[in-house]
Formats: structure tokens, sequence, C-alpha cells
């Protein structure tokens, strides 16, 4: 017979065997995976180059602005605005791109274009990447419509798929652009979710050249405490 009053007393080792380790960082401290993330901002200031530098990092188990990938990852980077030579010229800056960096161009796509707010183009989207590790969307603006303010039955689609996406220990990046009052295109609440949102706001008062931008880093509660408890 067992004794409910009993207390539940076990080998601390047995503790490691029931709950297991965290994965580590994508890109430490700020993608995890089962990320999701925002990139937002006015045109020109730099959204493109900051996906572009992190996936290159995620993907060659590199460092950009600091951030660090403790080991390759299989990236794919979708890029709704550029031409093949754009992109192509882009890439050049920073090297030769990792062999696990896989990209896809609309402006090369035949046939229907991919419509991210759509059940169908998710769908494709999900049955054409093969073991990846982080997913960065180039923009939502280009690749998902009037997504996110337009129709709300469309952004539960996306909703759903990326919390399908979390559970499967994948990363999303989005990037998206600003109005012109300087905050997230669409309804910002429905970014209230998100894990990590990077963020330039417009600067009406900049008016004189710049050498570099800088962008605002918010983090949502369960990657604060990752990168704490790291």
């Amino acid at each position: 017979m067992t004794d409910a009053s009993l207390l539940n007393i076990r080998p601390a080792a047995a503790l490691l065997d029931a709950v297991p380790a965290a994965p580590s960082f994508i890109l430490d401290p700020i993608v995890a995976p089962g990320t999701t993330a925002l990139i937002y901002g006015p045109a020109g200031v730099g959204k493109s180059f900051l996906a572009l530098g992190l996936a290159l990092a995620a993907a060659g188990g590199g460092s950009f602005l600091g951030w660090t990938a403790p080991r390759p990852h299989r990236v794919l980077y979708l890029d709704g605005e550029m031409s093949l030579g754009a992109l192509a010229g882009r890439l050049r800056l920073f090297g030769t791109p990792p062999p696990s960096l896989d990209v896809w161009l609309a402006s090369e796509q035949t046939g229907l274009r991919l419509d991210l707010s759509t059940w169908e183009g998710l769908s494709t989207l999900a049955g054409s990447w093969n073991a990846v590790d982080l997913v960065i969307i180039d923009s939502l603006s280009s690749l998902a419509g009037v997504l996110p303010g337009g129709d709300p039955e469309r952004w539960m689609e996306m909703r759903h798929f990326l919390g399908m996406v979390q559970r499967n220990g994948r990363a999303i990046v989005m990037v998206h652009h600003a109005n012109r009052q300087g905050t997230v295109r669409g309804d910002i609440r429905r970014f209230d979710a998100m894990d990590l949102v990077l963020a330039r706001p417009v600067q009406r008062q900049e008016l004189r050249p710049q050498v570099g931008r800088e962008f605002s880093v918010s983090m949502g509660a369960h990657l604060e405490r990752r990168r704490t408890a790291g």
C-alpha cells in the first residue's frame, strides 16, 4: 500500500531525465528555437540588411552585432521584394554564404505567387522547407498581402501557423514596415505575442547622414528567462 502522506523524494539526476534540457540559442541571446520575432521600421533604414545578417550568422555559426550562433543552423530566407541581382549583391558584401543558408525569391517564382496570408500559401511553405531551424520572411507586406492590417481571419491563420512552427522548435523572423507615425503598420496589438521585436522608429529630426542605424530590442518573458538563466 502506498502512503500518500510520504514525501516524493527521488535522486536529483532523475529530474534531468524528466525534464529535457532547453535547446541552445540559434543566435544568443535573441533567437532561440521556437522564437517568433519581428523587425520593423520605415523604408531605407536597413531592415533587410539586419535580417540578412542574422540569417548568415545563424547559418554559418558566426556572430553579427554581438549576437552569436553556437553552431551552424539550417536557415531559409524568403525575399519578396528584391531581384536576384540585388540580393546577390548584398550577399557578396558579407562574403561567401554558408552552405546551410537557402534562399527563395518571389521575383524568380513562376506560376502562382506565394501568399502567406492564406492557408494554402502557408502549407506550400511548410511543405517546401527541409529540416530548417530558422525562417526569415522579408517582408510581410510583399509575401502576406494585406497582413497584418487587413482581414482578421487571415491574421488568425498566420497566428495558428506560427503556433505550430513554435511547437516544432522552429524560429521565424518577420520583416515589416512602419507607418508614417513610426509604429508598426497595421494593428500593433496583433504583435503583442512576439518573443522579440527589433524596431527602428521614424526619427524625423535625423536629417544629417549617419554612419550606422540603431534598432531597439524588446524581448518577451521566456527569452529573458532563458538569457538570464544562461
